[in-house]
Formats: C-alpha cells, sequence, structure tokens
C-alpha cells in the first residue's frame, strides 16, 4: 500500500454497501487519509500490512488485502470493491497472503 493508492481506495472505503459491514459511514478523503497512514505506519512498525489489491486487466484498485497485527497477534483480512465481489478475486489475494506469511515471513507459528 501506498499513500499514492488513495483516490482508488476512496471507491472502496467511500462506498456505503463496503462500509456496512462494519457499521460506519463511508470514508470522506481526510478519514482515508488517516487510514492509509496507519496502515502505513503498521508496515513500518511490523514489517508487514496490507497490499493494495490492482486488478490485471486495467489497473484499477479494487481494494486491500493483508496482515494486520490485532490483540490476539496477525490476522488475514481483505476489503473489496463492491462491483468486484463474488469473482473469487479475494480468495485469490487471501491466499497469496496466506502464501507470503508462511513462505516469505516464515511464520509457521501462527
Amino acid at each position: 500500500m501506498r499513500a499514492e493508492d488513495r483516490e482508488g481506495l476512496l471507491g472502496v472505503f467511500g462506498d456505503p454497501r463496503v462500509m456496512a459491514s462494519f457499521g460506519v459511514p463511508p470514508f470522506a478523503a481526510a478519514e482515508l487519509d488517516r487510514w492509509i497512514e496507519r496502515n502505513l505506519e503498521h508496515q513500518r512498525t511490523y514489517g508487514y500490512g496490507l497490499f493494495t489489491l490492482i486488478l490485471r486487466a486495467d489497473g484499477a484498485v479494487i481494494g486491500d488485502c493483508g496482515l494486520e497485527h490485532i490483540d490476539l497477534g496477525p490476522e488475514l483480512g481483505y476489503d473489496l470493491r463492491f462491483d468486484q465481489r463474488g469473482r473469487g478475486l479475494a480468495t485469490e489475494a487471501a491466499t497469496a497472503v496466506r502464501d507470503f506469511a508462511f513462505g516469505v515471513l516464515d511464520h509457521r507459528d501462527w
């Protein structure tokens, strides 16, 4: 994830249908900026975090997927643009993140 992903991620987190699962209103630009900065700080602190999901066909940002450190340890999570759901993309991304966690990061004790 990079700060430059902001506009594309606003299409995810600015959508009330996506944010309904969190029980919060859609993000405005300033809220998304804070959210991105929190995720970038997480990456600096733990060495892992959320990846921006980019559609190969056209380079569009369609969500995020990655590892976040929570009180119980690392958690694999994702958020996907509403119009991209039901295509297996979240499963593909989560599988890649799982392989990254166990392979590259060598976190077999999770």
